[in-house]
């Protein structure tokens, strides 16, 4: 009996450790390119004297999808916003799109671009998700800020 008991209490924990993720809205881990973007934006923020950004899963996947896009276009542009974060969390977003040969030349690009720089640095955000994409020979990066937490 205690092991039927020991048995269910287990299944029942294994099902919300995988429903859970999934009534979040979120299907997926980050990638190790996902994780390097936000890496190196933190990284941007701290020596800038900023803190670091959390990691928002939500906005992870929309950069991700974002990225994704792109890359299927061979084109840069931003995204439309439409069922996004911002457009159900109060606060404020941003977003940088960026391609090049690797995931640190595209950030180099970021901050020598003014507009892109100032998402970097905005004191305002508070969490961020970085998306990731090849195609073409090209490396094509996404990141979405917000100023809530996850």
């Amino acid at each position: 009996m205690a092991d039927q008991q020991a048995i269910r209490s287990n299944a029942t924990r294994l099902l919300f450790v995988l429903l859970v993720p999934l009534a979040l809205g979120v299907t997926e881990c980050n990638s190790p390119q996902q994780d390097r973007i936000l890496e190196l934006v933190n990284q941007t923020r701290a020596q800038h004297g900023l803190p670091a950004l959390a990691q928002n899963p939500r906005l992870a996947l929309q950069a991700d999808v974002w990225a994704e896009r792109l890359a299927e276009l061979g084109a840069l542009s931003h995204s439309n916003g439409q069922g996004y974060i911002w457009e159900t969390d109060p606060g404020t977003g941003g977003e940088i799109v960026g391609y090049g040969t690797s995931i640190e030349q595209v950030h180099q690009g970021y901050l020598n671009s003014p507009p892109h720089l100032a998402n970097i640095l905005n004191p305002s955000f508070r969490s961020a998700g970085g998306g990731y994409a090849e195609a073409g020979g090209r490396v094509y990066t996404v990141v979405q800020f917000h100023s809530s937490t996850p």
